[in-house]
């Protein structure tokens, strides 16, 4: 194989094969590891999406206030998501993944704390500082998002070989989807009354400290073995001239923020219609469930046959018809149904893009740009969307004519 030539690449000697390099069995703990912590904090993050109406009786408060709980994690990715990027990148996988179990595990606790008894009745807190209090912790357990949001290619690149690592990213990728089907399925669960709030925060309360090593004794491929000396921000400049990466960047970030912003406000359009919490709960466990499928069924033909683009054309186009049937959907009531089946074909084709979009930004700006840097802008851009797109489908909300008409509006 031929070495890395670029100017602002260091390499080493990168003649060996592949298929002689040596992987380590301890690389599954890995990757369980990571995933496991992007299912706590995506819970976390739409714990009380499934049930706002609840929520805002708790707190005295409207639902416009409890979707600050889904929105505060945009921002707190996007103002951190910058430092994030650095950290994985040039200080380790280790380093990244510690800070965002910590700072996931504090916010969570906060927000436990600040409903418990024993708090409220001894500092005499009223709902308001009450509802102040979780959403600082809601925005700590935030910041720790893009730290396991952004790690999904390093652990692909560091640990697994080169026909594993689609596989590999879609298993930690999708594991923050899986986080927001246990969200959405066990919150209404417990919040069957406005007083059981408290208890769904303990529930989420769950520290996630652990261990790992931020890379093996030996590099899984060639390309782990390139040491990348590039400077942050000339990395940065490098990645925006990369065409293919822009095209890629707005496509990604607007089906990740239409996908944050649709299950935010899923379960007060399907209530706008009489739907119950559960139908909302049933929509999003089928629609990530079919997406985790199609996902895994993509990444395991791509690490084959390297069809990247051809993967992405299919998966735009036929989850285009389905976003659009799904929308119009929405306009009736009694078709829950019609209803599952177009949340089932757009889980599972949108969910395709999401671990082929993580490979190709990778592809984009290979050897120039480290892994965490071309995922995390992605994701960054995904998150700026899902504010825009939470924020005017709120304000839209706010009149039943939207709801009434929301295949059209939207």
């Amino acid at each position: 194989m031929e070495e890395y030539s670029h100017p602002l690449i260091e390499s080493t000697n990168s003649h060996s094969n592949d298929t002689q390099r040596r992987v380590y069995k301890r690389r599954w703990i890995i990757l369980t590891i990571v995933s496991l912590i992007n299912i706590c904090n995506a819970a976390v993050w739409i714990s009380m999406a499934p049930v706002a109406d609840k929520a805002a009786h708790f707190y005295e408060t409207d639902q416009n206030n409890i979707d600050l709980f889904s929105s505060i994690f945009f921002v707190s990715t996007i103002v951190i998501g910058f430092i994030a990027i650095w950290i994985v990148d040039r200080n380790g996988l280790m380093l990244g993944i510690y800070l965002g179990s910590i700072l996931n595990a504090l916010g969570i606790s906060l927000r436990a704390l600040s409903s418990a008894d024993f708090i409220v009745n001894s500092l005499t807190l009223s709902k308001r500082s009450q509802f102040i209090v979780a959403i600082v912790g809601q925005m700590i357990a935030g910041l720790a998002q893009p730290f396991v949001l952004f790690s999904p290619t390093k652990v692909a690149e560091l640990w697994f070989s080169t026909n594993q690592r689609a596989f590999a990213t879609t298993i930690t990728g999708m594991s923050n989807p899986m986080g927001i089907v246990l969200g959405t399925i066990i919150s209404p669960l417990i919040v069957t009354t406005s007083n059981k709030i408290p208890l769904l925060s303990i529930v989420w309360c769950i520290p996630s400290v652990v261990t790992l090593s931020s890379k093996p004794p030996t590099p899984p491929s060639d390309s782990a073995e390139i040491v990348n000396s590039t400077p942050y921000f000339t990395a940065i400049k490098e990645l925006f001239k990369q065409k293919a990466y822009l095209m890629l960047l707005l496509y990604m970030g607007c089906g990740v923020g239409m996908f944050s912003a649709l299950i935010t406000i899923l379960e007060e359009i399907l209530e706008s219609k009489g739907y119950d919490d559960s139908f909302a709960s049933v929509c999003t466990a089928i629609m990530i469930g079919s997406g985790v499928l199609g996902a895994a069924a993509v990444s395991h033909v791509v690490d084959r046959n390297k069809r990247y683009m051809t993967a992405m054309k299919l998966s735009v186009g036929l989850t285009a018809i389905a976003i659009n049937g799904l929308l119009v959907s929405f306009n009736y009531s009694d078709i829950k149904h019609i209803i599952s089946i177009f949340c089932a074909i757009f889980g599972f084709f949108g969910f395709m893009s999401y671990p082929l979009g993580l490979e190709l930004g990778i592809e984009c700006s290979f050897p120039v740009v480290p892994e965490a840097t071309s995922s995390g802008f992605l994701m960054i851009c995904g998150q700026i969307q899902g504010i825009i797109f939470t924020y005017l489908s709120t304000q839209l909300a706010n009149t039943q004519k939207f709801f009434n008409n929301i295949g059209v509006n939207l």
